[in-house]
């Protein structure tokens, strides 16, 4: 078994503009992927950054679930500035959890977080609470 992900073969699958799909499939595959601990070589991870990117802004509520799943792994300030837009217009509380949960990545602090999301941290603690975000930071 590889422990590397070959960003080639979902690469074509990612940019496919009318199946949904395709996309949440192969967002999805790859997030399997890094949670069993394999790694994307770094020359590509640029463009899978923009890939997710682009996907954290789609119409499809269940692309961007994966979007904001991949996220938690591989970003950028562009990336967590989408988020951060989306997540005020985000009504799917799953998308929620997990959109907090990639920005979440990036604060090693509760209260730079919540200054980071506003009111939508609230909701998140109402949700599930602050156990779930220590849980995901540790799994990832």
């Amino acid at each position: 078994m590889s422990y590397s992900i070959t960003y080639e073969q979902y690469a074509t699958l990612l940019r496919l503009d009318n199946d949904e799909d395709v996309i949440k499939n192969a967002f999805q595959e790859i997030f399997e992927s890094l949670v069993d601990g394999r790694r994307m070589a770094r020359s590509k991870r640029k463009v899978f950054i923009q890939d997710v990117g682009t996907h954290v802004n789609s119409k499809s509520q269940k692309i961007r679930k994966w979007a904001y799943h991949c996220a938690c792994f591989y970003q950028d300030e562009s990336v967590l500035q989408s988020i951060q837009t989306q997540l005020a217009i985000e009504q799917n509380t799953e998308n929620i959890i997990w959109a907090l949960t990639a920005l979440s990545v990036k604060y090693d602090d509760i209260v730079k977080l919540k200054q980071c999301v506003g009111r939508r941290h609230d909701e998140f603690i109402q949700t599930i609470s602050e156990n779930y975000l220590i849980d995901a930071l540790i799994l990832l």
